[in-house]
């Protein structure tokens, strides 16, 4: 293990010993004796660093938290950041992307958007799609050709209202900045738009680095950009820029 994947590897256990102290309860009274040593076995195995081990303990701890809490339930949305956070270090991506979107809904459901855990979770599932989309075209690069003939956008200066393009979100600067540069790279002939805006939000208890375009100042513009992207397998979405 590299330094730097050694040094990822004890944050993403800090991370989840830390949601698995949040989490203890649900597993202490009267669940399923399956269950718990499933869920403390998995956790056993991740923390010693055997991470394709764990990962069958916490698939059955997920299937059993959804037969006895449901599908949208807080403690089962627990269990699946945790699953998502060990595949992401196995380098399980696409899998990892999946889960913690599958989380974000469960949290949004359960505790609401502007809940800590889900402001997190988001920021882990935009963080994870961008890693996923990144060793994919590691893997399979590919030829950007910009539009034919295409719209000169209206920038405004940023904070003027407008429309803005998101196309991800981190809890760390320097993986934000590290994404926008790749972005902006990756997609300048089709944003013709540098430098993208790196956007500080803070939260009661955290705080989130959403990567943007500049103010655009029409909506119809904003929204056949952030279409252009989807179409070459990055993620966005408009939002309005009061």
């Amino acid at each position: 293990m590299t330094r730097g994947a050694g040094r990822l590897h004890r944050w993403r256990c800090r991370t989840l010993v830390f949601l698995l102290l949040i989490t203890a309860p649900v597993y202490a009274y009267g669940q399923p004796e399956a269950l718990t040593r499933d869920h403390r076995q998995g956790t056993a195995l991740f923390k010693a660093g055997k991470f394709e081990a764990a990962i069958p303990f916490l698939e059955r701890t997920l299937s059993m938290s959804v037969r006895e809490f449901g599908p949208m339930a807080s403690r089962t949305g627990f269990v699946m950041k945790n699953l998502a956070t060990v595949h992401e270090t196995a380098g399980n991506l696409d899998r990892a992307a999946g889960l913690y979107r599958r989380a974000v809904n469960i949290f949004n459901a359960a505790l609401g958007p502007d809940h800590a855990v889900t402001r997190e979770t988001a920021a882990q599932s935009a963080q994870a799609d961008i890693h996923a989309q990144t060793e994919a075209l590691k893997r399979k690069p590919i030829t950007l050709t910009p539009p034919s003939s295409p719209k000169p956008l209206t920038l405004r200066k940023p904070g003027n209202s407008g429309w803005i393009v998101q196309l991800g979100a981190f809890a760390a600067r320097d993986n934000a900045n590290e994404a926008a540069r790749y972005l902006g790279a990756t997609l300048r002939n089709l944003l013709n738009v540098e430098p993208l805006d790196i956007r500080e939000s803070r939260g009661a208890n955290n705080r989130v680095y959403r990567i943007r375009t500049q103010t655009i100042g029409d909506r119809a513009a904003a929204t056949d950009l952030c279409a252009q992207i989807k179409a070459r397998k990055f993620q966005c979405f408009v939002l309005k820029n009061n």
